[in-house]
């Protein structure tokens, strides 16, 4: 699902929406995969990539980073009219471009030409000049009610801004980390499942019914997990970049309206069990799953009347359950 910031929608805001997607989001991320979500969608370039370059390792520490960038952005924006002060963590590299269909809405007339940004060398809080700091860390002080942690400082003075203690930053706060631990939702306990195409059936932790995986076989490509959609029109896959041809089609609509450009399109030979189908399957960069079988396969292949058989049984077994 894409989610993409309000122009009246705040950074935590949005930041907390998207978190809720992720929590429902039947299939495991990694931090790194989360962290990339999170930063798609935002509406303010500069926010995005100032936020890319200080990568934060872990979601928790992208909140903390949303928190000091928002206090430094309201800070600049009082200290100096100027468009080069819109934000304290400019990016050092170019980060990832956007697809045409995910392109954001046009900036304001203050924001900062990309091309300028993209060569404005990294400041920090340290380098800026001495009264910018004191404001910088003043903004930082009236917003969380305790001292500014200062780069020289000594940590055992740091104030923690999440249990007011001190000897550590919020970041690394105890109670924060014990509070992610027990909010985590319970894992679904594994209950027996119906066999199906493949030899040992997969079941998505989270998700409230059965989610049946199929081992498929791309010819001349490898061998993968399948997952069949029916409101899927069109195969979606990943492939190596030599077998990949330019995509002709318009960009495909998804869930919740919006649309994907694909980076390109692949013919594949598709074989699960005993069918076989040949598809002019849409490459996704970024899908999440290495094959999703759409109804285009389904129609040139043979395999409607085995691959119904295969869903009736995990159906009627899981409705005895």
């Amino acid at each position: 699902m894409r989610v993409t910031q309000a122009p009246s929608e705040s950074l935590h805001q949005y930041a907390f929406a998207k978190l809720k997607i992720i929590e429902r989001c039947p299939v495991h991320l990694s931090e790194a995969q989360k962290i990339d979500y999170l930063l798609h969608g935002l509406r303010e370039q500069h926010i995005l990539a100032a936020i890319a370059a200080n990568r934060p390792p872990t979601v928790a520490e992208f909140i903390s980073t949303c928190s000091l960038d928002k206090s430094a952005q309201h800070l600049h924006a009082k200290a100096s009219p100027s468009p080069l002060a819109g934000s304290v963590l400019p990016p050092t590299q170019p980060f990832r471009a956007a697809k045409p269909a995910e392109r954001q809405q046009p900036r304001s007339e203050q924001s900062t030409p990309q091309s300028y940004r993209g060569a404005t060398p990294k400041t920090r809080i340290s380098e800026l000049p001495t009264e910018q700091q004191e404001a910088t860390y003043a903004a930082i002080s009236a917003q969380y009610g305790a001292p500014a942690f200062r780069s020289g400082q000594d940590l055992s003075q740091a104030v923690c801004y999440q249990c007011d203690a001190l000897g550590h930053l919020a970041s690394k706060c105890p109670t924060r980390t014990s509070r992610l631990s027990l909010s985590a939702p319970p894992t679904m306990q594994k209950t027996q499942q119906p066999p199906a195409l493949r030899s040992a059936p997969v079941t998505l932790d989270g998700s409230q019914q059965q989610c049946p995986f199929f081992n498929a076989t791309l010819s001349g490509v490898r061998e993968c997990e399948a997952f069949p959609d029916s409101g899927s029109k069109v195969t979606l896959t990943r492939v190596p970049a030599s077998m990949i041809i330019p995509w002709t089609e318009p960009p495909l609509v998804v869930v919740g309206g919006s649309t994907v450009l694909p980076v390109g399109a692949a013919f594949l030979k598709i074989s699960i069990g005993p069918a076989t189908g040949v598809v002019e399957a849409a490459v996704l960069e970024d899908n999440v799953l290495p094959l999703i079988i759409g109804e285009d396969w389904f129609i040139s292949s043979t395999s409607t009347p085995y691959i119904r058989a295969a869903k009736a049984n995990a159906v009627a077994a899981y409705s005895h359950e």
